[in-house]
Order: C-alpha cells, then sequence, then structure tokens
C-alpha cells in the first residue's frame, strides 16, 4: 500500500472517530428538545436520525455514485446476509440511541466500545483456541467494566436528592448489548469475508436505516414549532448527516486500507472523544470512577486486539 494511501486512511479512521463520538451528545441535546411533548422520546430521535440518514445517503449515491448503486449496491439488496447485516446494525443504533437518553454518555460509549470482548467470548463458547494474554486482557476489561457499572447499582441519592440518571444501570447493560451485537455483527460479517464474498456497506447502511423509517411516527406527537425551528433541524442534520452517513462511508474506506490492528487501535479514540464532548457541550463532568475503570477497560482491549489481530 502506497504510504499517502495509508495515511490518508488513518486520517479518515480518526476523523471517523472524531465524529461518531458527537453521536451522544446529538441525541441528548434533540431529547432535550422532544422530550416536553414527545412520550416516546429515543425512538422519535432514532426514527429522525435513520429517516435522515437514509435520505441524506440515498442522494450522496445517486450524485456521486451512481454506477455503483446500479451495478453493486441494488444487487446487493436482494442478498440475505445484506439483510442480516443490517438487521444487526439497526439493533446497534436502537440500543446505542435509548441508552444515551438514560444515562451518562461517558458510561455508555465506554461500555459500548467493548465488542472485542464479546468477540473473544464467542470465540470460547464456539471451543475456538484463546490464549492467556487474551484471557487475561478480557479480565482486565471485564474489572474496568464492573468498575464502571456495579457502583451504579449500589449507590443512592444523598439526602434524598433524585438521581440525574435514574434509569442509568438500564442504559449501561443497553450499550453492554450493543457491544454484543457488534461482537456478533464483526463474526458475520468476517465468515462472508473469508468465503470471499464481502457484505457491501453501502447496502447495509441502507438498510439499517431503512428499518429504522417506521419509527418516524414516534415523531408526530412533537410540537411542529418544535420540529421545524432551525435549533431541531440542524441538530437533526448533523445526527444524521455528520455522526452517522459520512463517518459509515468513511470507516469503510479506512477499514479497507488500514492493517486490522491499526484499525481497531484507532476505534478505542471513541469513548475518549465522546466523554469530552459530552463535558464541553452537556457540562456533564464523569464521575471518578470512570477514570481508572476506562483505563483497564481500555488497556485490556487493547490487549486482547493486539494478540487477535497478531
Amino acid at each position: 500500500m502506497p504510504e499517502t494511501s495509508e495515511r490518508r486512511a488513518l486520517f479518515l479512521a480518526v476523523l471517523t472517530m472524531l465524529t461518531w463520538g458527537a453521536a451522544g451528545s446529538f441525541v441528548r441535546l434533540l431529547a432535550e428538545r422532544l422530550a416536553i411533548t414527545t412520550p416516546f422520546v429515543s425512538f422519535a430521535v432514532l426514527g429522525g436520525r435513520l429517516a435522515a440518514s437514509f435520505v441524506f445517503l440515498m442522494v450522496l449515491l445517486i450524485v456521486f455514485q451512481g454506477r455503483q448503486l446500479r451495478g453493486e449496491i441494488l444487487p446487493a439488496l436482494r442478498l440475505r446476509e445484506t439483510w442480516i447485516a443490517g438487521g444487526f446494525q439497526f439493533l446497534y443504533y436502537l440500543f446505542a440511541v435509548v441508552a444515551f437518553t438514560i444515562a451518562p454518555i461517558s458510561e455508555i460509549a465506554l461500555c459500548a466500545s467493548t465488542a472485542p470482548l464479546w468477540v473473544l467470548l464467542i470465540r470460547r463458547l464456539r471451543a475456538q483456541p484463546v490464549s492467556s494474554s487474551e484471557i487475561f486482557g478480557a479480565a482486565v476489561a471485564l474489572t474496568g467494566v464492573a468498575l464502571i457499572v456495579l457502583p451504579n447499582v449500589l449507590k443512592q441519592p444523598l439526602g434524598g436528592a433524585p438521581d440525574a440518571f435514574p434509569h442509568r444501570i438500564w442504559g449501561n447493560l443497553l450499550s453492554l448489548a450493543s457491544a454484543v451485537v457488534t461482537a456478533v455483527y464483526a463474526l458475520f460479517q468476517r465468515r462472508y469475508t473469508l468465503r470471499g464474498r464481502p457484505i457491501e456497506p453501502r447496502a447495509l447502511s441502507l438498510i439499517a436505516f431503512g428499518l429504522g423509517l417506521p419509527l418516524v411516527f414516534f415523531l408526530r406527537p412533537a410540537s411542529p414549532a418544535i420540529l421545524v425551528h432551525p435549533t431541531t433541524v440542524w441538530l437533526f442534520t448533523g445526527l444524521a448527516l455528520v455522526t452517522t452517513v459520512l463517518p459509515t462511508l468513511a470507516f469503510a474506506f479506512a477499514s479497507r486500507r488500514l492493517p486490522p490492528v491499526t484499525t481497531a487501535t484507532v476505534a478505542l479514540l471513541l469513548p475518549v472523544f465522546a466523554t469530552s464532548y459530552a463535558a464541553i457541550v452537556l457540562k456533564e463532568i464523569p464521575s471518578w470512577l470512570l477514570f481508572p475503570g476506562g483505563i483497564l477497560v481500555l488497556c485490556g482491549l487493547g490487549m486482547i486486539l493486539r494478540r487477535t489481530n497478531r
């Protein structure tokens, strides 16, 4: 691979994490705007996000990749494996968006980044070889997750003060569920890649976004004045275009041109960016336990990824 091409791919990979990390802040800002008049605000935000993403992606494909749309993407939409992979991606968006609305963004982003840990567990359950260094990395990562999640189960609000996130434990569990879905999705993708039939990423993204179109129904109770307000329009545009469509396409390009270990290592930047955005935009200061727990999680995942990619 030419050095310039690899440098460009690395730049796109980092840019992807930079934009993906902002998704939680966009979701929270939209949820706060819609919560007054929208009962099922998580589904409303997800419906708006995926519907707008579907439109943006279709426009981009028609304008810039019309030939590939007819020759590669549309035929891929007829394949069963594309629909299964798109369904996994839709479930990831569903779990992540709901989690972002009921728990701190820093915790959700960190728990959602544990997909390599679940890949390792699935390999073990399938009686595939797992090295001692991978087991040690998994133990370190799980210790970090426990340090972050368990205090939320045990703690009680001081002085009877209401908890800002009364359902945060459910948010943590949903984020872990999104990581499990990502792990299954990654293994499913790899199986078809090894068969010489890689799943078309643009086609499965269209399916994932399309599955979210019915959720637009949950936007009906929202006040029209709020929906057409410039702030709401810009937030949905940013959530769909900046944190969904463009990073999805950029990461697909980057991951095909970078060594797997490089791609996996760059992905560990995601919770760092997400926590930073939440602190700056939402003034959401993470618990002090997030820092030692986060270091353990990232170090453990780093051990697993280095060994797996080797």
